[in-house]
Order: C-alpha cells, then sequence, then structure tokens
C-alpha cells in the first residue's frame, strides 16, 4: 500500500457509514501527484474537450472534462456519436487508462481496502475546474435513481490538484447523521434528478437541517475525499482569481 502513510489508522469504513463520506489526508505521496497533475494537464491539452454536465445543475463558470469513461458506462451517450467521433474518444479512453490506470488503480485499490470494499470498477474519469465567481452550486446527490440488484453502490473520489482552501469552493458535504430527520420528513423536496435547490433558496426549517448538517474542509496536496451515490453535497463558491482543479472519479462498487 504504496500510497499510504502509516498514519493512517482511522475507521473509515465507520465514518462513512455514519456520514456517507470521508475524507483521508495525506493518502498520495507526492510523486504520484506529481504525475497524475501531468498526466492530466497533458491529456487535457492534447484531446478535444469532452464536457459533461449534469444539466439539472448550475454550472456558470464551471467546466467538466471527461478524460475517460468506461463503454458500458457511456453508451447511451455514445450511440448519437458518429462512427469518427466514437473513434476519437475511444481513442482518448484508450490512451488515459492506459497512462493513468496504475496509478489511479493502485489508489482505489488502497481506498476500498480501507473501506472494507474488495469488488469495485472504475467507471469515468472527470476534470472539474471551477473559475474565479464560481456561484454555490444546488444541493444534490449524484445519482438519485437505483442502480440494481447485487448490492451495487456507486462511490465518487475527489483528488484536489492543488492546495485548495475553503475560499476556492470545494465540495460541501452534509453529514447523514444530520441529514435522518429530512430523508424521513421532507425527502420528497428534491426532485427526480436528485436535486434539492440552492441552501438560501430552501425553505427555513430545510434551511436550518442542512446548515447544521454541512461541512466544508481545506485540501492539502496528497488528501482526497470520497462520497456516495445517495450523500447531499454541492460545490462551493470560488472567492479567490485562482482556478480550483478536481479529479472527478467514479466508480461501482459491491459489498
Amino acid at each position: 500500500m504504496s500510497n499510504i502513510l502509516k498514519t493512517q489508522r482511522k475507521d473509515y469504513t465507520k465514518e462513512m457509514e455514519i456520514n456517507f463520506f470521508c475524507i483521508l489526508r495525506r493518502f498520495i505521496n507526492q510523486d504520484v501527484m506529481n504525475k497524475i497533475i501531468n498526466k492530466v494537464n497533458y491529456f487535457n491539452e492534447k484531446y478535444e474537450y469532452d464536457e459533461v454536465k449534469n444539466s439539472y445543475i448550475t454550472n456558470n463558470k464551471r467546466r467538466e472534462n471527461s478524460l475517460y469513461s468506461d463503454f458500458g458506462f457511456e453508451k447511451t451517450r455514445m450511440s448519437n456519436w458518429s462512427n469518427e467521433e466514437r473513434d476519437k474518444m475511444l481513442d482518448k479512453y484508450y490512451n488515459v487508462e492506459r497512462e493513468m490506470g496504475e496509478e489511479l488503480n493502485n489508489i482505489l485499490t488502497n481506498v476500498f481496502f480501507l473501506l472494507n470494499m474488495k469488488q469495485w470498477r472504475m467507471l469515468g474519469i472527470t476534470l472539474i475546474e471551477t473559475y474565479p465567481g464560481c456561484n454555490e452550486q444546488e444541493i444534490h446527490i449524484d445519482m438519485p435513481g437505483k442502480l440494481g440488484s447485487n448490492n451495487t453502490y456507486r462511490y465518487y473520489l475527489s483528488i484536489p490538484l492543488q492546495y485548495t482552501d475553503i475560499k476556492m469552493g470545494p465540495i460541501i458535504y452534509y453529514k447523514e447523521d444530520g441529514m435522518k430527520e429530512f430523508r424521513k420528513e421532507y425527502d420528497n423536496n428534491k426532485d427526480e434528478n436528485g436535486v434539492i435547490g440552492k441552501l438560501n433558496s430552501l425553505k427555513w426549517e430545510i434551511k436550518q437541517i442542512f446548515l447544521s448538517a454541512r461541512e466544508q474542509y481545506d485540501y492539502k496536496l496528497g488528501d482526497i475525499s470520497i462520497h456516495r451515490d445517495i450523500t447531499y453535497n454541492n460545490g462551493g463558491t470560488n472567492n479567490t482569481n485562482k482556478i480550483r482543479r478536481v479529479l472527478f472519479v467514479a466508480c461501482d462498487v459491491r459489498y
């Protein structure tokens, strides 16, 4: 487990069960992070930008570039592409997986080992960039529908590509322990796409629930965060003159 420092001794399985997210500090060593950043920059410049956005979320001053996607995960979107478009994208996915697969697979193996999960599959890698002035997103969950049978769940890893303080607008999580009342009493407030809405637009009593459960953190290079398909979250406001860059990795996990 070469990516993990020996100081990592928390019970992340329990933390994930309680909060539906967890933060792994100093998880990826500097050499591996440098390799990831260099490769992300290379592929981001080499290939045509493949804009992917959740159309139900406000994305002003925010860009998402799909660097890799599992073919089965992308088959619906690919069905609308020409043969040339599909071939170009598959070439990109193949090269990204070949060049970045070793580092990311080692990271994912270590992450899911800590979470006591043995079966997982990487579905997608997305570079997310939020620009100065990007406003806080709507509160949402990332996978509103059920994934089906066989105890399959979707997990998302966020790997910041620079030191990120709260002023840059890193992801905001809402602790599940504080959301139980909402799920029980108010969960029908979210639409079919899993969107609750902007925090300041919510009814007073619902806003108080989210405020009490709200958590946002600074990240040093090498820190990562993980959340579930049903974790309430949203991107924060970027109040700096810097671009916040994060590698967003989606995985299917079986318990």
